[in-house]
Formats: C-alpha cells, structure tokens, sequence
C-alpha cells in the first residue's frame, strides 16, 4: 500500500505503450467492462487479457504512488489478471448527441458514432430528439431526451440541465448556438461541406468542425485552416446473416424536412404507379412513416411490401438486397457501395440529393439513374437556390409531372426501366474506398483524447 493519492484519470492519461506484437500504440483502458460490487469494500474490476498488460498496470500505479491494492491473482488457466480498488470515484462525463431531423441522414451520423462511442468512451451518453429521428433509432444503451432538437429554448433547457455537459452536433446548428454562447465545449460534423458556397457562420461557432471526405472538399476548406477533414461515416453495425433476400430495395428517406413540413406525395404517387407495375418477385419499399403509409395505400401488391426500418434492419435489407433502388442521399447511398450492391437512383426530392447526384454522375458512379431533367428534357439549375426554394421548385415539377399524361408516363417507363438493369457495381465500390468510411472511429478517437472521455 503506497500512501500518496493518484487519480483514476491520471492513470486513464498516461497509460499508453507500444506492443512488440502488432507494432501499434494501445490504449489498453479503452474498452474494459465495469463491474459495480460490494460499495462498501469493492466497487470496481478490471479484466485483461494477459497477465502482461496487468504487471504494466501495477508497474503504472505503484510509480505514480497510488494509494490502492494491486492483486494479480497468477490463474493462467483462465487467463486474466484482476486489479481491484478501494473505493474509486469514476466521474463519467455527461455527452449529449443531437441531429438535425431533416431526413434521415443527420440521425444515420449520430446512431453510427453513438454506436461507437458506447463501447470507446468513458462516459454517460444522452440523445435529445423527436418522434421523426426516433423513426430509425433502436438503440436502448443511449438515454433519451425528447425535445424539439431546432429550438433554441428547448435545447437551453436540455443543456441546462446538465452540470457540466460536452455536445455532439450532426448538422444541428441550433445545438451549437447554444453550447457556444453557455460556453460548453462541442463539436460540429458536417457532410455537407463540399456544397456550401460559403460555410455557415453558425457553424463555425463551433470549438471542432469535423468535415466529411467528399469529392470537392479539399477546394472548399483551403481557407477554413481550423477544420478537420476526416472520413465519411458508415454504420460498422453487422448485418443479420439469416435475414431474408429482395429483389428490389427501394428506399425514398425520411421524405419530411423542417422547411416545409410536407410529404411530397406527386413524387411518390409517380413512384408508386412505376413499382406496381414491376415484375420482380419481392420487392421492399422503406423510407419515413407518412411516405410509407402514404404509398402502402396506393400500392397492393403482393409482391410490395413497404415498411419502415429501425436503421439496424435496414441495413441487413441493404446487405441482402440484389439491387438497391433509391434517392441520392449520401449515407443510404454510401451504404450501399460500402455494402457493395448495385445501386440505382431515382428523382432527387431536396437540393442536396440533386448535388449529390451530380457529383455521383461526374464520378461515373450513376450510370443507372433518372432524373427531373431526363423527364421534361429541360436543363434543371438549382445550385443558387435555398434548401427551401429548392424543395419548393422539385415539388411543383413533381405536380406537373403527375398532372400531365404524356410526361407522367415518361416518368414510370424511365423507373421501369432503371429497376430492371442492375448496373455495374466497381466504380461504386472504388468511390467509397477513396473517400473512407470510418470517420466514426476517427471523431470517436479525437474526442476522447481532447475531452478526456
């Protein structure tokens, strides 16, 4: 027993070596279980998996004068070693995670770096959403707070409650606002970088401004000296292997944004017309509740079955789907080159599908694809526009579309024809590759070492 004091944290700080092994540094403190027992006497066990790690451990403790027992127990038959404390305090840090419920592509970034950080962290992990993100979200580990994530009274009030809480935003302004005026250190992920003509000041506020790999994005932060370009983010979750095939998965998105807040039923009725009548087998139609209701009532066929998915279940659909079918939002989309299935793409219903799908079809990555400009044979600009000018002009296309015989069945036969040839998948693949995918990992990681986590 060495009578000066040392904190949990100074060990958790300084414990890094280098293994002879894999010729990596390890932090061998990241991902260890805790187990509470007796409060009174043990309140904490560590388990590792070579005696090794446990000697450079108590080597650790006892150099830095710990007032604590260090027993290895020497039980090589069951392979670990056991150090056990005398009355530890723990302070785990309260991190809140909000997204922006436009579509569903902000939550997709929080649920994969949440499913992350659970198992990296040392920390008390909160969501603050609403019914729309909870939609996808399945995830029972992570506390939940309801609340309007975009307004900034509520989202005073949920930070307020903390005492001294870290913010995590997915492309939610609002958040950041807050955090930087009460001070509260946060971070910004932001997949939309390489699209802005001029990044938002309001998220610069900021103190980390992760941006996503994007073709494009090198150009654009040239003069942003403080941002961090990391890889994009891609679930790591593992699909269910026994989950059953489908011809056709076509996904339409969360199909709702805070702008507008209507469903754009003339571009799902146009959808609509064109699965009822695909031929194929089994076909799975996913996206957000009232487009599904809205498109559940305008299809009956046997053959269709559209449904909503927690975002786990859509992505073992992906995996074990033979041709996706969907909007050119990025993470759907970037999920399945990750998952390396063919890909087609449909009409954009937002300002930043139709980017999207213009960088897609300059990198050959869409050559399967119909667009509002192939249906009206007319050039579509919208890159000067607002998100909701935008919105509002794909919406009156959509109707014009619907209203008219002759362009309405262009539209169907030009779907028609898109699901019945799968493209090629190489380029698709490659696309990813380029521009990464564990960007969940990477952010997890900086975090940790700058908050401490």
């Amino acid at each position: 027993m060495i009578k000066k004091n040392v904190t949990l944290d100074d060990i958790f700080e300084s414990f890094y070596w280098n293994t002879s092994n894999k010729s990596k540094e390890l932090f061998i403190l990241n991902n260890l279980p805790y187990l509470q027992l007796d409060k009174n006497t043990l309140t904490e066990l560590l388990y590792f998996a070579h005696m090794y790690y446990m000697d450079k451990l108590a080597s650790l403790l006892i150099k830095k004068g710990a007032d604590k027992t260090v027993i290895g127990t020497g039980i090589k038959s069951l392979g670990f070693s056991k150090f056990i404390s005398e009355n530890p305090n723990i302070p785990y840090k309260d991190v809140i995670f909000f997204s922006n419920p436009f579509g569903f592509g902000p939550t997709a970034k929080a649920i994969a770096l949440l499913n992350v950080c659970q198992n990296y962290w040392n920390a008390n992990l909160h969501y603050v959403t609403n019914d729309d993100c909870m939609q996808i979200f399945n995830n029972k580990q992570i506390h939940i707070i309801k609340a309007n994530q975009r307004d900034l009274t509520e989202v005073e009030k949920v930070l307020s409650s903390f005492k001294a809480p870290y913010v995590v935003s997915s492309l939610n302004r609002f958040a950041i606002k807050i955090a930087h005026d009460k001070n509260i250190p946060n971070c910004f992920i932001d997949s939309l970088t390489w699209m802005w003509n001029e990044i938002p000041q309001d998220y610069l506020l900021t103190d980390l401004y992760f941006a996503l790999n994007f073709p494009g994005l090198d150009e654009k932060i040239k003069k942003y000296h403080t941002l961090i370009k990391v890889p994009y983010i891609i679930d790591t979750y593992s699909p269910n292997a026994s989950f059953e095939e489908s011809d056709l998965l076509i996904n339409v998105g969360g199909c709702m944004n805070p702008l507008t807040k209507e469903c754009p039923t003339a571009f799902l009725s146009l959808l609509s017309s064109a699965i009822s009548e695909l031929p194929h087998k089994k076909i799975v139609v996913c996206g957000g509740k009232e487009a599904i209701s809205f498109m559940d009532n305008m299809i009956k066929k046997d053959n269709v079955k559209c449904m909503t998915l927690k975002k786990e279940v859509f992505l073992s659909s992906l995996f074990h789907s033979k041709h996706f079918i969907t909007t050119s939002g990025l993470n759907a989309t970037l999920e399945a080159f990750k998952y390396n299935i063919p890909t087609s793409f449909i009409m954009p219903t937002n300002l930043s599908q139709w980017e999207n799908l213009n960088v897609f079809n300059a990198n050959s990555v869409a050559p399967n694809k119909v667009t509002w400009e192939d249906i009206i044979n007319k050039d579509l600009d919208i890159h000067e526009k607002t998100e909701k000018e935008a919105i509002q002009i794909i919406s009156q296309i959509a109707n014009t579309v619907l209203k008219n015989p002759i362009l309405k069945n262009k539209c169907v036969e030009l779907i028609k024809k898109i699901c019945t040839i799968i493209p090629d998948k190489y380029k698709q693949s490659v696309f990813i590759e380029n521009i990464g995918s564990d960007g969940a990992h990477v952010i997890a990681k900086i975090l940790k070492e700058k908050w401490r986590l």
